[in-house]
């Protein structure tokens, strides 16, 4: 198969999967078969939170492994993990709490490397108001409406978290969706009274907003917030190579940690973010060892406020790479 051919193959249309995406929940192993040849097929997107695949791709690390990796870009996590439940790409970029749902419908995935960790003392998700707004504690947030980008997802459970932690009432809130680029809008124009806003959208809007809170912080001051999986018959199928895969992955967390300057034209390149701005954010940092503890205080979270049906054992959806 030519390198066009491949390229063809994994680059399926974004609309595809974005009709895809509705329906992932009922997709079965088997629903889509691949020609078959060394090309790993790899989704993702622009933002830096899943950007260690691109990292990778443009620093040779995945070449240097032996890999002939195509990626393939999506506008977000749904599509991304149609694809991969119909066996058009391999492996993906996902959240951890849209992860655990998935693991609990049945869907074959299984987590091969960590994405991006949330720390508390570099967090670059911020619970927002408008700069003028007289909202500043979790119980002021009682009735009002406030905007994350996926409703009954992680991004509500954790501001429900936070309002009742901090003596608010989450059940009285209302809770819409919009993208983060549309945040800022709906603030300025009281569509929405708070904000659940992320870089490089914060920096964006420094000078309408005013900070009120982290809320992951109810999760943890430590979590794995993103993660890269696969399909789980592809990694039965080739362990050898999901191991150069998440060794790649790796290997580009650690160069991120220590050239955050030098990321910055990758992901401009991607994203089409301007460097100055992306020269301002908080940045993300990566995992760099896959641990379910890490993992563990996500589906808690998700369980708790019944986005999820229950609780299960981080330790059953991480791989364990074959020796030697």
């Amino acid at each position: 198969m030519t390198k066009g051919a491949r390229v063809q193959r994994c680059n399926m249309k974004r609309a595809t999967f974005l009709a895809a995406s509705t329906a992932a929940a009922t997709l079965i192993p088997g629903a889509r078969a691949r020609a078959a040849d060394d090309t790993i097929c790899f989704g993702t997107t622009a933002a830096e939170t899943f950007a260690l695949p691109l990292f990778a791709q443009e620093l040779g690390f995945f070449k240097s492994a032996g890999l002939n990796v195509e990626i393939t870009m999506f506008p977000g996590g749904a599509a991304v993990s149609a694809a991969v439940a119909g066996r058009a790409l391999d492996i993906g970029a996902t959240n951890t709490g849209t992860f655990a749902n998935s693991h609990l419908r049945g869907i074959p995935f299984t987590i091969i490397a960590p994405g991006a960790l949330y720390r508390s003392a570099e967090a670059t998700t911020v619970l927002v108001v408008s700069k003028n707004s007289p909202l500043a504690t979790a119980k002021d947030l009682n009735g009002k409406t406030i905007g994350v980008t996926t409703v009954h997802d992680l991004s509500q459970a954790t501001v429900m978290k936070w309002a009742d932690v901090n003596g608010g009432d989450s059940q009285s809130m209302k809770f819409i969706e919009l993208t983060m680029a549309q945040m800022d809008a709906a603030l300025g124009a009281n569509r929405i009274d708070v904000s659940l806003l992320q870089e490089p959208q914060l920096t964006y809007a420094k000078d309408d907003i005013r900070r009120i809170a982290q809320p992951y912080d109810a999760i943890g001051s430590l979590f794995l917030l993103t993660a890269y999986f696969a399909n789980s018959d592809w990694l039965a199928q080739n362990p050898a190579a999901a191991k150069k895969v998440a060794g790649a992955l790796r290997q580009a967390a650690i160069w991120a940690r220590g050239n955050a300057a030098a990321t910055v034209p990758i992901l401009e390149k991607y994203s089409k973010i301007p460097a100055a701005v992306l020269s301002q954010v908080a940045r993300a940092r990566h995992g760099e060892t896959l641990e379910p503890a890490l993992i563990q205080p996500v589906i808690d979270t998700m369980a708790d406020y019944k986005f999820s049906p229950r609780r299960f054992p981080a330790a059953e959806v991480c791989w364990t790479p074959p020796k030697g």
